[in-house]
């Protein structure tokens, strides 16, 4: 990394963030296709992917019917689909990232923040376990899963970071961070600091990365104690300079992994109406440890939308939308 400027540093200590140090290691990999079962439904944008075990469940985030769809892990044969798209009961206005854990599926209808949960196991159906309405007057596009009485979303009104959601009530957890020439908080600038989430049970802690920008923050839901580590690219901007920054990010043991894209916004605006596509999604990932140091960096062969980990055999679960198969591997040193 180029060392950042004198006046860059002592605005990231205004802004109680600190720089990303980089001790990384980069290495190249090369995605290859699995064999998946040619059951398993069509999907028009995979988005995300997640893994419990031997299930392994991949979304669609704009389907005309099923959202997520069940395979058994490792051979990738279809189990079945849940969460329907639509605006009766049980069904999914405007799907988010999802999580799978202790054979628990957790679906929230970010339009309605309506959390539904399923109970799923590779030899029997899926079944519906309950719903949550969270807060009908908010509306959030992504969030984790403390227990299942204890929620935490982004507040997109501005006022805090996050919002813990228990069945006794709501609390505000910290704020965005204040960047020069920040007036106040508000829902535009909540909108330009919207970041995708993931969750640490044995550390409780939330781990969030920046859609619009080059940020990493950590909140300790247990203290309080609340990390900023801002990279290159810089915090989120309103206009010129914006980047598509993280697309997705993964607790993996102790160390955070996040799929990052850094192209310039405006880049891509402007290739899409000439009519020149671009591919979606990230090609970097970069796995950080907790106190913001970069320990390595993969550059992927090809643009993934979303990403999970099997530890056991080292191996990265892409899920792209610009390859006609929509699950890559790519395994790991």
């Amino acid at each position: 990394m180029k060392r950042l400027s004198v006046i860059f540093v002592l605005t990231l200590l205004l802004l109680g963030c600190k720089s990303e140090r980089n001790t990384r290691h980069e290495v190249t990999l090369v995605g290859y296709i699995p064999e998946v079962d040619a059951s398993m439904p069509f999907m028009r944008l995979p988005y995300r992917v997640e893994l419990d075990g031997n299930v392994m469940a991949v979304m669609d985030l704009v389907s005309d019917s099923m959202h997520y769809h069940f395979l058994t892990y490792p051979n990738l044969s279809y189990l079945y689909s849940a969460g329907k798209r639509g605006q009766g009961p049980k069904e999914i206005i405007l799907s988010t990232p999802f999580h799978l854990k202790n054979n628990k599926a957790y679906f929230l209808d970010g339009a309605r923040s309506k959390l539904y949960t399923y109970l799923y196991l590779q030899d029997k159906p899926i079944t519906y376990a309950g719903e949550w309405n969270l807060n009908k007057t908010k509306t959030t596009l992504d969030f984790i899963v403390v227990n299942d009485s204890n929620v935490v979303i982004q507040d997109f009104n501005g006022k805090n970071r996050l919002i813990r959601i228990t069945k006794q009530g709501e609390e505000g957890l910290f704020s965005i961070p204040k960047v020069k020439g920040t007036v106040s908080l508000n829902a535009e600038l909540a909108y330009n600091w919207r970041s995708f989430m993931t969750y640490n049970p044995e550390l409780e802690e939330v781990a969030m990365a920046t859609q619009f920008g080059d940020v990493i923050e950590i909140y300790n839901l247990n203290n309080g104690d609340s990390s900023c580590f801002v990279g290159n690219q810089g915090a989120p901007k309103e206009n010129d300079g914006q980047i598509e920054g993280f697309c997705d990010i993964k607790w993996v043991g102790e160390n955070i992994y996040t799929l990052f894209s850094g192209r310039l916004r405006a880049d891509l605006i402007r290739k899409s109406e000439a009519g020149k596509k671009e591919p979606m999604g990230g090609n970097i990932i970069k796995v950080f440890d907790r106190g913001g140091n970069v320990l390595e960096e993969y550059e992927l062969d090809t643009y993934i939308n979303g990403f999970t980990v099997d530890e056991l055999n080292n191996r990265l679960i892409g899920v792209t939308a610009n390859l006609d198969t929509p699950i890559l591997f790519f395994d790991m040193p």
